[in-house]
């Protein structure tokens, strides 16, 4: 399966092209390899070539973290960014500590700020809705490098409703180049699925199993992890009105109404504690900013048993609306949770007794 057809001998070829243009060295060759269509691995794979999706990702390993990059999209609008996509991943480069992507924005591409999941999203013009190249990470964590690549290809195959490989099948169904001088996996795949993404790229924990969010207890019918056999329970501060929560989410609340109103929000998520906060900052409109000022601006907190880290932002949205926002990121057994309030300042002022109060009473039963 290649980037510009369904097999990887084109994209080998490209790759090899670019590698060339940008002068790299002999140990940075790309292997060629001829893979069966989806199809002559699994017919029931396979439905009408009008609802075929295809995917094209790139797994870039950066000091501890994953670094991901994922276009979906109907076959026929994909296919054409095949060449597109590979060149934007391929002139990323890793700044910092930690480091982070800095990139070129392609001419008719629109960048959006990330959220609590993206670290950033790329719109690219396509016919009827716009495809949306998004940029994720997360920390390895204990995994080991092979293992975590393998996982995170897997999801990203049960997306397309495409069965899962085992280890020895990994590099005849994936690419292995570099980025800048980071280690870099880059696929493609075609299948049936929505291409949605139903599981966090994970580093194990909560998330190793692969499953979505379901339904489960803690005083409310909030969206949970899947195959986590703990999750956090809390009291619920009064006038918090309990809402759905969004993907990777555990629970949510909102308080007030528009255009005075804060949310709260409560996920299991993974990333670097300086890559969430800048992305944090880049909601409100504020300029990254490096671990150390971090450091001087963040406080701590009790949460779940352990010391978390917690930062107060102020910024504004787009249309210069001022917001405020409460961040907090604790690690507990291996698994990362964020609570989160953001909103009208002035009831975020309010709230803010209350949020604490909410987050010191986070614990496990």
């Amino acid at each position: 399966m290649s980037f510009s057809s369904v097999r990887f001998r084109p994209l080998a070829a490209l790759l090899a092209a670019v590698l060339f243009a940008t002068g790299c060295r002999p140990q940075d060759e790309i292997a060629r390899y001829t893979v069966p269509k989806p199809e002559l691995i699994d017919p029931t794979l396979v439905k009408a070539a009008t609802e075929e999706q295809q995917m094209l990702g790139a797994i870039v390993l950066v000091d501890k973290a994953g670094w991901f990059f994922k276009l979906t999209g109907a076959k026929q609008q994909v296919s054409a960014l095949a060449e597109p996509f590979l060149l934007f991943v391929k002139d990323v480069t890793f700044e910092g500590s930690p480091a982070q992507p800095k990139w070129k924005v392609p001419a008719g591409w629109k960048e959006r700020p990330g959220n609590d999941i993206r670290f950033a999203t790329l719109s690219i013009p396509a016919d009827g809705k716009a495809l949306e190249l998004t940029v994720t990470t997360l920390e390895l964590g204990d995994v080991e490098a092979q293992r975590y690549i393998l996982d995170n290809v897997n999801r990203w195959r049960r997306q397309l409703g495409l069965a899962e490989l085992k280890a020895n099948e990994l590099a005849s169904e994936t690419i292995t180049s570099k980025v800048g001088d980071y280690p870099a996996t880059f696929v493609n795949i075609v299948g049936t699925g929505s291409g949605a993404m139903p599981s966090a790229p994970f580093a194990g924990g909560p998330f190793a199993s692969g499953g979505a969010p379901f339904a489960s207890a803690g005083g409310s019918n909030a969206a949970r992890p899947a195959a986590s056999a703990d999750q956090p329970k809390w009291t619920k501060p009064d006038g918090w009105n309990e809402i759905p929560p969004k993907t990777f989410g555990i629970a949510a609340f909102s308080v007030g109404e528009d255009p005075k109103k804060v949310e709260i929000t409560l996920s299991a998520a993974g990333g670097e504690w300086t890559a969430n906060v800048n992305r944090w900052r880049g909601q409100l409109r504020l300029p990254p900013i490096g671990p150390d000022e971090i450091a001087k601006e963040a406080k701590k907190i009790d949460i779940l048993g352990v010391q978390g880290n917690y930062v107060e932002l102020a910024g504004a949205t787009e249309k210069g609306q001022p917001v405020s926002l409460f961040g907090i990121a604790a690690t507990v057994n291996g698994t990362q949770y964020f609570v989160k309030l953001s909103g009208d300042p002035e009831l975020a002022q309010r709230e803010k007794a209350s949020f604490e109060a909410f987050v010191k009473s986070l614990k496990f039963e």
